[in-house]
């Protein structure tokens, strides 16, 4: 089913209940309606009957004026009112209606069901009761002497009356069918006209997402540069197609560098290999003797260990990719474990150029998985020591600012150009100053660092004055110290703020 199909049905089924709920209403308050009416012509009946009886002292006296004689009962359609006057004792008829028929069925038969209705109201009432049986609608009410004596009544007085009217329901039942098979039709009409109508517009509307579709079938792999096109409506398809065209330009952007690391990985390991291949083949042409030999296994081995350590890079950057490594932090006191590692390194070459840190009070924690920071703080002080002269210091900070810590490494050497500075964390990325000078490396290290620090939620930050020197910010989310380290110092202090010796 596509999508303008559903959307119909949608609306359709939405429609088809709204027009069901509506139809029935107006119906049902149209029925309402005309038995309203309906009562209250037998209502205005009543009181022309009510008019035409004497009430006197001692007795009711039907006695109708003569300059307004009864009209109503003349005719004998379907349509016209039907009225009777009956003496409470015998049900006697006192007066009728010319279209009245007491013997034909209907008419007397009728209204002996509201007869009895009527005589419930107590005495005084004057209020009409009303009732319906069969296919007329009749309305009684009831007349009561003021002060009944029957001993004196004389014969054409009685104490109470009951005045009936009476309509057919036939006029307003053929009117109500009407309307209903009326709301029927049109409601049924309308709903097809609206069917036609919505399918109509949601081809219409849908139209831009068709094209779009369209467009992006007819994309290849070869052709990078295609975009989806602007569907012109200003609404949000036209989002749909900025947000897909960004996704084009991220996975273009990401193929791209994902094709210049498999080249710039292959020029580096052609390299180290091709010496490799070079070395064996020089020992292979002749005998040699073993202090010859062991000369060419030495460069072997620093050509498979310069291999060893681009592999491993690679590695770990396509794992980073991937987004399949799993990070277990723990938490790492900032200056403690600056000090191990400064310390391992400064028992190595050069390592008595390594200053810092310095200790921060209170000591500074961080989350972070303890290989992983020590890898990223090798790569920075690898990178230092590559760039710096021999003699001049690297200096090692630890800091906390604004609810994060870190550490900074910085060199005294000739720094970074402005313009390399935005890609020196881009895999195999070197300077031309760098490869002009001859320095070692394969631009590795300091991608690997910046990938360490999005791994571990941290941040890593390069600012280089050419001729003065680079320094690299090292920062990650300060969290709470351990509970045990937490309770071991809130102890210290109140010794130490006690006095007492310990």
């Amino acid at each position: 089913m596509t999508l303008a199909t559903r959307i119909s049905a949608f609306l359709l089924a939405a429609l088809a209940v709204v027009l069901f709920a509506f139809s029935l209403a107006l119906y049902i308050l149209a029925e309402r309606y005309l038995y309203r009416q309906l009562d209250g012509q037998l209502a205005a009946a009543l009181e022309v009957l009510v008019a035409a009886v004497d009430v006197e002292e001692d007795g009711l006296k039907w006695h109708p004026a003569e300059d307004r004689p009864i009209t109503l009962g003349t005719e004998d359609g379907p349509g016209d009112c039907r009225w009777v006057v009956i003496n409470e004792s015998g049900g006697r008829t006192i007066a009728q209606s010319a279209n009245y028929h007491p013997g034909r069925a209907g008419d007397r038969a009728e209204f002996s069901t509201v007869w009895q209705t009527a005589t419930q109201p107590k005495r005084g009432s004057t209020r009409a009761a009303y009732g319906q049986s069969g296919i007329w609608r009749v309305a009684a009410r009831r007349l009561d002497a003021a002060e009944p004596d029957e001993a004196d009544a004389s014969e054409d007085e009685v104490q109470t009356m009951y005045l009936m009217a009476g309509l057919s329901t036939v006029p307003v039942r053929a009117s109500v069918r009407e309307l209903g098979a009326a709301l029927v039709a049109l409601s049924t009409a309308f709903w097809f006209a609206c069917a036609m109508l919505t399918r109509w517009f949601s081809h219409r509307a849908l139209r831009p997402v068709t094209q779009m579709a369209a467009a992006v079938r007819q994309m290849t792999a070869s052709d990078r540069n295609q975009q989806l096109p602007s569907p012109g409506t200003g609404d949000e398809l036209e989002e749909l197609r900025r947000a897909f065209n960004d996704l084009l330009a991220r996975m273009r952007e990401a193929v791209e560098r994902q094709q210049r690391f498999a080249g710039d990985a292959s020029h580096q390991l052609r390299t180290p290999l091709a010496g490799v291949l070079s070395s064996i083949e020089v020992a292979l042409r002749r005998e040699r003797s073993p202090a010859e030999y062991a000369t060419i296994l030495d460069g072997v081995h620093a050509q498979a260990v310069r291999m060893r350590q681009i592999v491993e890079s690679l590695l770990f950057l396509a794992r980073s990719d991937s987004d399949q490594m799993q990070v277990e932090c723990e938490s790492i006191e900032i200056d403690g474990w600056l000090a191990g590692e400064l310390a391992r390194w400064r028992s190595g070459f050069r390592g008595a150029e390594i200053g810092g840190p310095t200790p921060l009070a209170p000591p500074a924690f961080i989350c972070a998985q303890r290989p992983l920071l020590a890898q990223l703080l090798d790569n920075l002080l690898d990178n230092a020591l590559k760039y710096s002269p021999p003699g001049t210091l690297i200096t090692v900070h630890s800091w906390r600012e604004s609810g994060r810590a870190g550490f900074t490494v910085e060199d005294r050497g000739p720094g970074i150009p402005a313009a390399d500075l935005p890609h020196i964390f881009e895999p195999f990325y070197r300077s031309a100053a760098a490869r002009q000078q001859g320095r070692a490396g394969v631009g590795l290290g300091l991608a690997v660092a910046q990938r360490i620090a999005d791994y571990l939620d941290g941040t890593i930050t390069a600012d280089s004055q050419p001729g003065r020197g680079t320094r690299f910010n090292v920062g990650f989310p300060e969290v709470a110290p351990p509970a045990a380290l937490h309770n071991e110092s809130i102890s210290r202090d109140k010794i130490e703020n006690s006095g007492t010796p310990q």
